[in-house]
C-alpha cells in the first residue's frame, strides 16, 4: 500500500511540474507577442506626421497648443507651413 501512495505522490508532482512548464511557456509566448505588438505600434507612430498649414495671423500660442496636443496624442512629428499672402 505504501508504494501506491508514493506512486500517486510522484505522479502528482510530475503533473504539477508539467502544468508549471506549460504556464511558463504560455506566459513567455504572450510576453513576446505583446512586445512585438508594441514594437509594431511604435514603428507605425514614428512614420505618422501632421502638416499644419497656418495663416500669418494665427497666434503662436495656438500653434504651440496644437503641436503639444498632437505630441501627447502620439503624433510627435509635424511640419509647419505658413501662407505668405
Amino acid at each position: 500500500m505504501r508504494w501506491l501512495e508514493l506512486f500517486k505522490l510522484e505522479f502528482l508532482e510530475h503533473l504539477i511540474q508539467l502544468w508549471a512548464q506549460a504556464l511558463i511557456h504560455f506566459a513567455e509566448r504572450y510576453a513576446e507577442e505583446a512586445r512585438l505588438q508594441a514594437e509594431m505600434e511604435s514603428e507605425q507612430t514614428e512614420s505618422l506626421s501632421i502638416l499644419l498649414l497656418c495663416d500669418r495671423r494665427l497666434p503662436f500660442k495656438t500653434i504651440n497648443h496644437i503641436t503639444k496636443t498632437a505630441a501627447l496624442a502620439g503624433f510627435p512629428n509635424f511640419q509647419l507651413a505658413v501662407l505668405k499672402r
